[in-house]
């Protein structure tokens, strides 16, 4: 699915906003490499991982959504963490914010 939706992008300018990096952005780095301008979102993820640092996307430390609609029980990433550490926004606020 990822290989279709990749054509699709690169038929034409792309702007990307890819929720959910964890600890493989491969795919966000393969559209930022082919032209596309990437936007990585995940605030389960520290600025300095591996996944994100000395990539051609540009991460941001925040999640899509509510932190009070959210539940991180599971999430290996966010273990031990507390919830107000994380930045939640929604896609209307992202998309203002970067214009």
């Amino acid at each position: 699915r990822k290989n279709i939706l990749k054509e699709l992008l690169l038929s034409r300018k792309c702007i990307v906003y890819a929720a959910g990096i964890a600890d493989d952005s491969e795919f966000e780095e393969g559209l930022a490499r082919d032209g596309c301008e990437v936007h990585a979102f995940d605030c389960t993820v520290a600025l300095n991982a591996p996944s994100v640092t000395g990539k051609k996307f540009i991460f941001h430390d925040w999640c899509f959504g509510f932190r009070n609609k959210t539940s991180f029980q599971g999430n290996l990433y966010a273990a031990g963490r507390p919830a107000e550490e994380f930045v939640f926004k929604t896609l209307s606020e992202t998309m203002a914010e970067l214009g």
